[in-house]
């Protein structure tokens, strides 16, 4: 009876080694399947990482180049609104429309 007994004590660790050996093989397929994930899902965040960095840089060249232009831009406008109202551009301009009217009756010598 004894000797049953440590066979059978054998037999139930021997069973128990075999669904541990089984479970272990199962996590370590999870585990794997896991690791294989993560991998994938770090190399796209890379990637996107990549993207969003070069977007940044790209947006802070173009808001630097038109910071740069605004004052070129200023200049420009002012010089545009200077030269409208000089008064030999006014003068000048009075003497085109008299000579090319834009309209009939723009004129007073026109408008009979």
């Amino acid at each position: 009876m004894e000797r049953t007994y440590e066979k059978y004590i054998v037999w139930t660790d021997s069973v128990k080694a075999l669904n541990a050996q089984d479970e272990l093989g199962a996590l370590q397929l999870k585990y794997d399947d896991s690791l294989k994930t993560i991998q994938e899902k770090d190399d796209k965040l890379s990637g996107k990482q990549y993207m969003i960095v070069g977007l940044c840089t790209l947006v802070v060249i173009l808001i630097a180049g038109l910071l740069r232009s605004i004052p070129v831009i200023t200049l420009h406008c002012a010089q545009q609104k200077a030269e409208k109202h000089h008064p030999d551009n006014q003068r000048a301009q009075r003497t085109a429309n008299q000579i090319y009217p834009k309209h009939i009756g723009a004129n007073e010598t026109d408008s009979r």
